[in-house]
């Protein structure tokens, strides 16, 4: 029986739950109308007119072949800047070809055919809207299931609340929201033994792959470690009774699309579209890695600064899923709670080892920090995870730098008239200059270049040393914390 004071309390936090969720849906509607009324939402840059030019050519012509509409000059009913230069997989030659294939998967324009057809690019931008919405609905049920403390769920929603990236990307005609929703529904299923469950986790596989391959690189990892940990629960024979279905099914839809890939450009694997010289490891990762942190206008240090004080939850998270493997190591046995962690763990790590292999690690016309909008919903996880919220030190260092990242997320807001920041020095910094009021300004770097690594490094090794000061002021009360994510599915 719940005690009156534990029903109240329960009562309070549901109505905080429903505050925050609403609070998310409201700003982002008002957003996405207000920045209509300074810029015509059919604005589109980076690469969304050549998503829209593949939807466009699925209902005009029933496929994706773009040869016609760059020839008939399509794009400019939609996008009207001539001369959009044909956005062909880098292994077609596209000048003595007949077919023009984009180098993006099929699985978005899929997704949007109806609404474009419907309502056209406004139709789109919402629907991509509501999707990209779920991320925060999925998040938050990722914090109350993991975290189980609805202390820590508020701090983490909360946080993401303050993120100028997330708010960013809402109503872009980008797969990266809807990727990292793919991701939480992954996570949420792992472990499940019903068929709904199942069938649900090889649709998310496969959907997953066709709106973007990365996608594969996080939740595959998932999926296996999924089908590993029911095989340790179950015994091999009866896993096969049950569930080696499900695995055939997701072979077989593998065999369909490399059968599709090869009919449509010759290859087998969907980075061979890229070819030898494309774009994908052609980068520096170290300079990468630092501008990811550093550059001042699509770095982290400057738009979530959150991270600048995630050093001693990251190191937590780090050293758990380094015993876990320890462990495995010596025993030959892997606890059932490290399946999940360590598979996160192994996608994350080969996903953010592709992206900072780019050349354009920043995605160029994108929404900022588009590329890293996965890595900055686990961060929050762990911060949240971690954070000792009944110390003051802690909340307040936590909390200050929140309070910093949602005044970056004011101040592009307020910029209602730039849709889509560019890939150069960004308006809002040297217009507004918030961020050269604050004692982090001189961190940021302008555009972080081999020639500037030196100093990049150096910057980063006393944000290091900042970090391992906080650890130690935080592990003064010797308090543990764990790295465990208890899976509470029904069995």
């Amino acid at each position: 029986m719940k005690t009156k004071a534990s029903q109240l309390s329960e009562t309070r936090y549901q109505t905080i739950k429903i505050i925050i969720l609403l609070l998310f849906v409201v700003v982002a509607a008002l957003l996405f109308f207000v920045r209509g009324q300074y810029k015509p939402m059919s604005f589109l840059g980076g690469d969304e007119p050549h998503y829209i030019m593949m939807t466009d050519s699925l209902i005009k012509d029933g496929d994706f072949n773009l040869k016609d509409d760059y020839e008939q000059s399509r794009a400019l009913a939609y996008y009207p800047v001539p001369g959009l230069f044909p956005h062909i997989a880098v292994i077609i030659d596209f000048q003595n070809s007949d077919k023009w294939y984009s180098m993006h998967t099929v699985g978005l324009p899929l997704l949007m055919a109806l609404p474009y057809k419907l309502a056209g690019v406004v139709g789109v931008r919402l629907e991509l809207l509501i999707l990209q919405l779920a991320a925060v609905l999925v998040f938050f049920t990722l914090l109350e299931k993991y975290l189980r403390d609805r202390y820590r769920a508020i701090i983490g929603m909360t946080i993401l609340f303050c993120c100028t990236f997330f708010w960013q990307s809402l109503g872009g005609v980008f797969p990266d929201l809807i990727f990292v929703s793919f991701v939480g529904a992954a996570i949420l299923l792992f472990a499940r033994k019903d068929i709904l469950s199942n069938i649900a986790f090889v649709g998310l596989l496969c959907c997953g792959g066709l709106i973007h391959t990365k996608v594969l690189l996080v939740v595959g990892p998932v999926f296996i470690a999924h089908h590993l940990y029911l095989i340790s629960s179950i015994g091999i024979m009866n896993w096969l009774k049950r569930y080696s279905t499900y695995c055939i099914a997701t072979l077989l839809f593998a065999i369909a699309y490399s059968s599709y890939l090869f009919k449509s450009y010759g290859v087998y694997l969907p980075s061979q579209l890229y070819g030898s010289k494309g774009q994908l490891f052609a980068g520096n990762m170290l300079v990468n890695g630092v501008a990811v942190l550093l550059d001042r206008t699509k770095g982290l240090v400057a738009y979530f600064p959150v991270i600048i004080v995630a050093g001693p939850y990251l190191y937590l998270a780090a050293r758990g899923a380094v015993n876990n493997s320890i462990v495995f190591i010596k025993q030959r046995h892997l606890p059932s709670s490290a399946y999940l962690p360590i598979s996160l763990l192994v996608g994350l790590a080969v996903l953010l080892a592709t992206q900072l292999g780019f050349d354009d690690w920043s995605g160029s016309f994108a929404p900022n920090g588009r590329y890293m909008l996965v890595f900055i919903f686990a961060l929050i996880f762990i911060v949240a995870k971690y954070v000792n919220y009944r110390s003051i030190l802690e909340l307040s260092v936590v909390g200050l730098a929140t309070v910093v990242s949602a005044l970056a997320t004011v101040v592009v807001a307020m910029k209602l008239d730039i849709y889509l920041d560019t890939g150069v020095e960004s308006v809002i910094t040297s217009k507004f200059m918030l961020f050269k009021v604050f004692p982090l300004y001189p961190l940021v770097i302008k555009t972080v270049t081999d020639t500037q690594l030196y100093r990049s490094i150096g910057i980063v090794m006393c944000i290091v040393v900042f970090n391992v000061v906080l650890y130690r002021l935080y592990t003064n009360k010797r308090i543990k914390r764990k790295f465990v994510l208890k899976n509470s599915s029904k069995r």
